[in-house]
C-alpha cells in the first residue's frame, strides 16, 4: 500500500500539534494582561506575533490564576483563527479549555469540535466530536474523541475517514468507519473494527486496516491488478513494495495469466549517489498454451564518475523471439522486430572525447538471423579545431570495433537468391579525417567546402582469411542562406518568419566493396555524383512565462530532393539488416516534404511524405494530427503509408539530408491510429483508440486492436469507476486466438485506485482529457 496518503502526517503534525499547541500559546499570551472587567476587544502585541482577541466578556481570577473569555470569542494569530463560544485558561494547573461551536483554521486544516482540552505542560490533549478537514487533498477526519498522548502518538475513538465533502443532511459517498484508529507519525495508522460504507451503507467489514503514514517509502502490499480475457479467463497481479532504504527500493510481483500461465516479476530501483542510479526488472511466465518458459530483462543503470566522464548500460533481452509476439497486450511492442543491449562509456576532453561501446542485438522477426555483434568498439572524435593561421577547420572520426556474425539467412531475395550469410569473427579500424572552411559571400549567404578521406580496414574479406581494406576520398560543397523578417499582425506578440535555402554538392568515387564483409552500413557506400537542395520554412513567436522567454514554432515546413548527376548507373548492394538497397537510378529521387503546424492547446500536425515527381503519387506519407479543446475533447489521428517498390532512404553516412538510394519494398505498409476521447455530462469522461491494419499479410483490412474506456466521478471528484474494455481478432502469426479483455476499476481521493493490468494504457488517454484516474483531484 505504498501509494496510501500520508493521513498521520497531515492529521498529527499539521492538526493537532498545530491546533492544540500554537493554540493554547496564543490564549496563554492573550488572557496573560490581567483584566478587571469585560472586554469588547482588545489587542496584544507579542515578541513573536500579533493577537487580535475579541470575546463579549473576559475575567481574570486572581486566586485561581484563571482567564475566562465568553460570548463570541474570536482569536486570531497570523494566519491561526479560532472561534468558540467558551475559552477557560488555567495558569496554575497549564490546561486550556475551549468549549460550544469550537472552529479552528490555519490556512490549511480546518477543525470544528464541541469541546477542546489541552495541558500546556505535557503538550497531550483531547478534542470531543471533532472533524478535521485537510484543505489541500480534501481529507476529511472525524472522531468522537481525538486523543493526542504526545508528539507521535494518538488515539481516535468512533472514527472515520474519507476524502468526500461532509455535508449535514446529506449521505457521505464513501468512507472508512472504524470503532479505534491508532496514528503513529513514524510508523502507520491502524483502524480496529473498520467498515467501508458506500453511502453510509457498510458494504465490506475488516478486522484491521493499516495504512502507512510516514512519507518515506513503506514496505508493504500493493493494490491487486484484476482482469479478464475472454480467451485465457481471470488474470491478476499481485505485488510487494519493499522498501530496503532510503535509497533502495523492489517490487516482487505475482502474475497470473489465467490459462496463459503464472509469472512473477522482479522490480528492483536504485539511487546509491547523486550520480549513480539505475533499474532492474526481471519477467518469468511458464507459458502453458506453448509449453514455453518465457524469461525477459531489462536493466539501465548510469553514473556519472565526473563532469566530462560518464558510463550508461541497457539491457533489454528476451530468452523466446516470440515474447512479445504472444503475450503482450501492447500492439506496438508485438510487431516490434529488434532488441538492442548496450553499454557504453564516454570521456569528454576540450579538443575531443572518445567512447567503448558494446552492443548486442536480437532479431525478433528472423528466427535464422546471421546477426552481427559488435563487442566491443571504441571511438575518438576530435572536436572542430581552426589550423594556426588558416581559415581551415580539422575533424576526426575513428573506430576500432572487434564484430561477430552468426550463420544464417536473410529473408530477402536478390535476383531471385536468398541472401546467406556465414558465421565470420574480424576487426574493423575506421579513420575519416576531413578539412573545411567556411566563407561568407554576403550577409546571411555562406560557402562550405569539404574534402576527407574514409579508410576503413578489416582482419579478413568475406571469402578470404587475409587483411583488406577500402580507401574512398570525399568532396562536398554546401551553400547556405538564411533571411528573417518580423511581423507584428496584432498587438502584443511578434511573429518571425526565417527562411533558409541550401545547396549541396557531394562527390564520392565508385570503389571494388566485393571481398568486404557485411556487418552494418558502413561496409557498402554507393559512388556519389550528387546535388542536393532544399528550402525551409519557419515561422515562430514568443511567449513570456516570468522572466524567462518561450520560443514556440507555430509552423515549419522544408522541402528537399536530390539530383543525379551521372543516371543509369545501379549497383545492389546488401547490408545487416537484410534490406537489398540500390543506387538511385533516376535523375530526380522523390521530393520529400516535411512540416509542423502548431497552435497550442488547439491544434498540433506533423506530415512526411515523399512524392514522386513525374507520377505526383506518395511512396511514403506518414502524418500525426491531433485536435483538442481545453481537456473537453481531444482527437489524434496517425497513418503510416509506404507503397510498394523503390522507396527512397533517409541519408547516409556522409550526409544526412541527401537521397542517394533506395530499398526495395515487397508490401504495402497501409496502417492508422485513431484515438478520441469527450467529457460527457453527469461526470463521465470516454475514450477510445483503433489500430487498422489496410494492408495485413492476410490481404483482408482488419483492426489488431480497438480499445474504449468510460471513466465517472461524482461532483465533488472524490470517488470515480472505470470500465475497460479491448477487442482483438485473432493474432496474426501467433498461435493466439481472437480475445477480448475487460477491465473494472474504483478510485478513490487520497487513497488511489484498484489498478488493473488495463490501467496504465488508459491511464494515458483519460490525462489528455484532465483527468489522473489514479490521483483524483
Amino acid at each position: 500500500m505504498s501509494k496510501a496518503p500520508h493521513i498521520l502526517r497531515s492529521v498529527a503534525k499539521h492538526i493537532l500539534r498545530a491546533c492544540l499547541t500554537s493554540l493554547a500559546m496564543v490564549i496563554m499570551l492573550a488572557l496573560a494582561i490581567p483584566c478587571s472587567q469585560a472586554l469588547a476587544a482588545t489587542d496584544v502585541v507579542n515578541q513573536e506575533q500579533p493577537i487580535d482577541l475579541h470575546a463579549d466578556r473576559v475575567e481574570y481570577s486572581r486566586t485561581k490564576d484563571t482567564y475566562i473569555a465568553d460570548g463570541n470569542v474570536d482569536i486570531v494569530r497570523g494566519t491561526q483563527h479560532l472561534t468558540a463560544d467558551h475559552v477557560t485558561l488555567d495558569m496554575k494547573e497549564g490546561l486550556m479549555e475551549a468549549k460550544g461551536h469550537v472552529i479552528y483554521n490555519d490556512g490549511t486544516q480546518t477543525m470544528n469540535a464541541d469541546r477542546m482540552e489541552l495541558s500546556m505542560k505535557s503538550k497531550a490533549g483531547v478534542v470531543f466530536h471533532g472533524t478535521i478537514l485537510i484543505q489541500e487533498s480534501h481529507q476529511y477526519l472525524t472522531g468522537e474523541v481525538i486523543e493526542r498522548i504526545d508528539e507521535t502518538h494518538y488515539r481516535i475513538e468512533e472514527g472515520s475517514y474519507t476524502a468526500c465533502m461532509i455535508q449535514e443532511g446529506m449521505r457521505t459517498p464513501w468512507q472508512f468507519k472504524a470503532r479505534e484508529f491508532k496514528l503513529d507519525t513514524e510508523g502507520y495508522l491502524v483502524a480496529k473494527g473498520a467498515q467501508f460504507c458506500l453511502m453510509e451503507v457498510p458494504v465490506m467489514y475488516l478486522p484491521i486496516v493499516i495504512l502507512p503514514g510516514k512519507k518515506e517509502r513503506q514496505t508493504g502490499m500493493l493494490m491487486p491488478l484484476p482482469g479478464f480475457n475472454s480467451d485465457d479467463g481471470f488474470k491478476i497481479r499481485q505485488g510487494v513494495f519493499w522498501a530496503i532504504s532510503p535509497h533502495q527500493d523492489a517490487t516482487v510481483i505475482l502474475d497470473h495469466q489465467g490459462s496463459q500461465g503464472t509469472g512473477a516479476e522482479l522490480e528492483y530501483r536504485y539511487k546509491l549517489s547523486k550520480n549513480t542510479q539505475g533499474e532492474f526488472r526481471t519477467n518469468f511466465l511458464e507459458d502453458k498454451k506453448n509449453n514455453k518458459t518465457r524469461v525477459d530483462v531489462q536493466m539501465q543503470h548510469k553514473t556519472q564518475f565526473t563532469k566530462d566522464l560518464q558510463a550508461v548500460v541497457d539491457i533489454d533481452y528476451v530468452n523466446k523471439r516470440d515474447n512479445l509476439r504472444e503475450i503482450s497486450s501492447d500492439v506496438d511492442e508485438r510487431v516490434q522486430r529488434v532488441k538492442e543491449s548496450r553499454a557504453f562509456a564516454s570521456q569528454r576532453w576540450d579538443h575531443g572525447s572518445a567512447y567503448l561501446l558494446g552492443r548486442f542485438s536480437q532479431d525478433l522477426a528472423n528466427a535464422d538471423d546471421p546477426t552481427s555483434q559488435f563487442l566491443p568498439e571504441l571511438g575518438y572524435r576530435l572536436h572542430p579545431y581552426q589550423l594556426p593561421s588558416l581559415p581551415l577547420y580539422l575533424g576526426l572520426e575513428s573506430s576500432f570495433t572487434n564484430i561477430h556474425r552468426q550463420d544464417g539467412m536473410l529473408p530477402f531475395f536478390v535476383d531471385g537468391d536468398a541472401i546467406q550469410r556465414s558465421g565470420i569473427d574480424a576487426r574493423r579500424t575506421d579513420l575519416f579525417p576531413k578539412l573545411w572552411s567556411t566563407f561568407q559571400l554576403a550577409d546571411g549567404i555562406s560557402l562550405t567546402p569539404q574534402v576527407g578521406v574514409r579508410e576503413t580496414i578489416y582482419s579478413r574479406g568475406e571469402s578470404s582469411g587475409d587483411w583488406t581494406d577500402r580507401t574512398i576520398p570525399y568532396l562536398s560543397v554546401e551553400a547556405e542562406a538564411t533571411a528573417s523578417r518580423r511581423f507584428r499582425p496584432w498587438k502584443g506578440r511578434s511573429i518571425t518568419h526565417r527562411f533558409t535555402p541550401s545547396v549541396t554538392y557531394e562527390y564520392l568515387p565508385s570503389v571494388d566493396q566485393n571481398d568486404l564483409p557485411q556487418f552494418d552500413d558502413l561496409d557498402f557506400v554507393f559512388q556519389k555524383n550528387l546535388v542536393t537542395y532544399s528550402i525551409g520554412n519557419r515561422i515562430s513567436t514568443t511567449k513570456r512565462k516570468g522572466k524567462k522567454v518561450q520560443h514556440i514554432d507555430l509552423l515549419s515546413f522544408t522541402a528537399t530532393q536530390s539530383v543525379q548527376m551521372n543516371p543509369g548507373a545501379r549497383t545492389t548492394a546488401r547490408t545487416v539488416l537484410g534490406r537489398p538497397e540500390t543506387l538511385e537510378t533516376r535523375t530526380f529521387s522523390d521530393v520529400r516534404l516535411e512540416g509542423t503546424i502548431n497552435i497550442p492547446k488547439i491544434l498540433e500536425l506533423d506530415f512526411d511524405a515523399f512524392i514522386d515527381p513525374k507520377t505526383g503519387t506518395s511512396s511514403v506519407f506518414e502524418t500525426d494530427l491531433g485536435l483538442f479543446s481545453n481537456e473537453s475533447w481531444y482527437l489524434t489521428v496517425g497513418q503510416r503509408f509506404t507503397r510498394a517498390g523503390d522507396v527512397p532512404i533517409r541519408g547516409d553516412l556522409f550526409n544526412s539530408v541527401s537521397f542517394n538510394t533506395t530499398f526495395r519494398q515487397d508490401e504495402n505498409i497501409n496502417f492508422t491510429t485513431f484515438e478520441g476521447g469527450a467529457t460527457l455530462p453527469f461526470g463521465f469522461r470516454a475514450v477510445a483508440k483503433a489500430y487498422y491494419d489496410a494492408d495485413p499479410t492476410s490481404g483482408t483490412p482488419y483492426f489488431p486492436e480497438v480499445d474504449y474506456g468510460l471513466f465517472y466521478t461524482n461532483p465533488c471528484n472524490c470517488w470515480g469507476a472505470g470500465f475497460f474494455f479491448l477487442q482483438r481478432p485473432e493474432r496474426l502469426g501467433t498461435s493466439s486466438g481472437a480475445d477480448n479483455e475487460f477491465g473494472f476499476m474504483i478510485s478513490l481521493r487520497g487513497i488511489g485506485g484498484t489498478e488493473t493490468t488495463l490501467t496504465p494504457k488508459f491511464q494515458r488517454m483519460f490525462q489528455k482529457l484532465g483527468l489522473d484516474v489514479l490521483n483524483l483531484r
